[in-house]
């Protein structure tokens, strides 16, 4: 497990020693477009994960503590079209322990459906092995 990104907002590891074609982010705290820390998480996903071949995105949300209306703007709008044009196939994640974070992860994910993202797949789970798991599955499944 390779460690790629670290600042407040997050740890993003590339996975793809042990799983092919994943990476992993744990998430912390309050996302807005605002914070330019943030916004450096998300920007350098938008490169890492196509020059990557980063199929799977592992989230770990358990620390994050909410989302405002303009990261789901932005992220149905630019940041998953983008990852999805460059072969993201899914997301597999574990939802925050907090209130308002699980009530930010379950708006986040409604919206990119409703952004009509058909091919998308989520995936929620309760921990990193069974995520694990549900990537190597659903890229064995894939690479058929």
């Amino acid at each position: 497990m390779e460690k790629i990104f670290d600042n407040k907002n997050a740890i993003l590891y590339n996975l793809s020693s042990k799983v092919p074609h994943c990476m992993l982010g744990y998430y912390k705290g309050f996302y807005e477009a605002n914070d330019p820390e943030v916004m450096r998480v998300l920007e350098f996903c938008l490169t890492y994960v196509p020059e990557h071949n980063i199929q799977i995105l592992i989230s770990d949300h358990s620390k994050l503590e909410s989302a405002s209306e303009d990261i789901y703007e932005y992220s149905t709008q630019i940041w998953y079209p983008h990852l999805i044009k460059h072969g993201l196939l899914a997301e597999i994640y574990i939802d925050a322990e907090d209130f308002m974070g699980r009530l930010a992860v379950e708006e986040l994910f409604e919206q990119i459906k409703q952004s009509k993202q058909e091919d998308f797949i989520t995936i929620k789970v309760e921990t990193l092995e069974e995520a694990k798991k549900q990537a190597k599955q659903l890229l064995e499944a894939v690479n058929r």
